[in-house]
């Protein structure tokens, strides 16, 4: 996801939240989960539907066998960041980083 920074935390009630953030615009997603895993509570705001876009994030990782961290790599070059799967030829959909 460029230029979108994220993190997680407990909230008080001990049930797991995250947030997403644009680094170029004012869009943000949130979402908590209860206790016991059900189903989450999503917020998101913007003009970017983060929550949107990290849903297709994830379902891209699923369809690709949900790869482990070691399978994935990045080439640096004067033109910038290349992020890939298994092979720098095997580019990440809208992979092109600057």
């Amino acid at each position: 996801m460029p230029h979108v920074a994220h993190t997680t935390h407990t909230e008080p009630d001990g049930s797991p939240a995250a947030w997403w953030y644009s680094l170029t615009d004012r869009s943000w997603a949130a979402v908590r989960w209860p206790e016991g895993n059900g189903p989450g509570v999503v917020y998101q705001h913007g003009p970017r539907r983060l929550w949107d876009v990290v849903e297709a994030a994830h379902g891209w990782w699923e369809m690709q066998g949900s790869p482990s961290l070691d399978r994935f790599g990045l080439t640096v070059g004067p033109d910038g960041e290349t992020p890939w799967l298994d092979d720098p030829g095997n580019l990440l959909p809208g992979a092109r980083c600057r």
